[in-house]
């Protein structure tokens, strides 16, 4: 594959991000981070040195996707939410998530969290220069990076 071609040496930063949550852009969002896994089991067999000979497809858990945000726009999300489910609970609506990065020559970097409900909401508030911020994590049924999955499509 050949080297990435960048113009004038940029690459990917936070100001090259933007993310749509059921549509609307959420411009407070500051952080998003997820680990994304595949759980995987070695067979062993009659091989002499002990080692496996082969490894299971594997069972895959979407992760939880921490969304960090302003909290205005944490509890404008929310609020949203919550009317959206039609139960007053915020936990209670699915939606997607669109992540994307841009920069002139580089190709786009998508991510997609399909079908994901609010489980968590957590706030720590200091005194200092910084904007009041929340944490929502996130429970997607399935997660695109780049139009690729960590688990198999067939």
């Amino acid at each position: 594959m050949p080297a990435v071609v960048r113009i004038n040496s940029n690459t990917f930063s936070w100001a090259s991000t933007r993310t749509k949550i059921d549509g609307e852009l959420y411009e407070g969002v500051i952080g998003f981070s997820y680990d994304n896994k595949l759980e995987t089991t070695y067979i062993f067999g009659q091989r002499r040195s002990g080692g496996p000979i082969a490894q299971t497809s594997g069972k895959y858990t979407p992760p939880e996707v921490k969304l960090s945000m302003l909290a205005e726009e944490a509890d404008a999300l929310c609020a949203t939410m919550a009317a959206k489910s039609g139960q007053g609970s915020y936990g209670a609506a699915e939606f997607n998530v669109l992540f994307q990065a841009f920069e002139i020559g580089l190709a786009p970097m998508t991510l997609v969290l399909a079908k994901a409900r609010i489980v968590g909401v957590s706030a720590s508030y200091a005194e200092g220069p910084d904007g009041l911020k929340k944490d929502i994590t996130l429970k997607p049924m399935g997660v695109v990076e780049n139009g690729f999955t960590l688990a198999r499509k067939v």
